[in-house]
């Protein structure tokens, strides 16, 4: 896969597609409401941010491919 990088992307949106059965998204979307999130989708989405921000303060160098070495 040929990785290119254009300036004005860097903020665009990334489709993602997560499966679950049936009984866990339905104990997700219950989890997301209980946790204050609203939605199964917010829920991943906050997950995930909150984790790259864990793993920065632990020191991990954390970057999109065209900021790497």
């Amino acid at each position: 896969m040929v990785k290119f990088h254009n300036p004005g992307f860097a903020d665009a949106p990334v489709r993602v597609t997560v499966y679950f059965t049936r009984k866990e998204y339905e104990e997700a979307e219950q989890a997301a409401k209980i946790l204050g999130y609203g939605t199964v989708e917010i829920m991943v989405h906050e997950l995930i941010l909150e984790t790259i921000e864990e793993l920065k303060e632990e020191g991990y160098v954390i970057k999109p491919f065209w900021e790497r070495d």
